[in-house]
């Protein structure tokens, strides 16, 4: 019966470290799609800055800007700002699926050491049954030769 559950709790134990491995491939995948999110976040930003300063500069020189040149430039930095919009966004979504991601993780870490332990306990019991077997026939052929020998010597000494 033991060594059935003893099975059973090791197969339980395999099948929650396979179960933590993919998740933990998931959630390396999500912290990849948070970097290129971030990244994406960065590189809109610059862009918006790159924008605003030649705007800036274009103000500086003095160069005439009519009502075109200026609706131009505010549609530029518009459409900027709407992709920096939505990269924070994407980035927002992608740290929200991270996060709910590592609850997960852990949950999952934890079910596969509970089981890891579970297994490593039946085994330990296994173990001490095995010994105190061993022990109890040790203790009987032990037990048996003494009673031999004491028989041999009370039937020497008899007359």
């Amino acid at each position: 019966m033991n060594r059935e559950r003893l099975c059973q709790l090791e197969a339980i134990a395999q099948l929650q470290r396979v179960r933590l491995d993919q998740a933990q491939l998931h959630a390396a995948g999500l912290r990849r799609e948070l970097q290129r999110a971030q990244q994406a976040c960065q590189a809109g930003l610059s862009e918006r800055d790159g924008i605003q300063a030649q705007w800036r500069a274009a103000l500086e020189r003095g160069a005439g800007l009519d009502l075109a040149a200026i609706a131009g430039w505010r549609s530029l930095a518009g459409d900027v700002q709407r992709r920096c919009d939505e990269n924070e966004a994407a980035r927002r979504q992608a740290q929200d699926a991270v996060d709910a991601f590592a609850r997960e993780l852990l949950r999952l870490r934890t079910q596969s050491e509970r089981s890891d332990e579970d297994a490593a306990r039946e085994r330990a019991a296994l173990a001490r049954k095995r010994e105190e077997k061993l022990g109890d026939a040790a203790l009987e052929r032990h037990n048996a030769l003494l009673h031999e020998a004491t028989s041999r010597h009370a039937q020497g000494a008899a007359p």
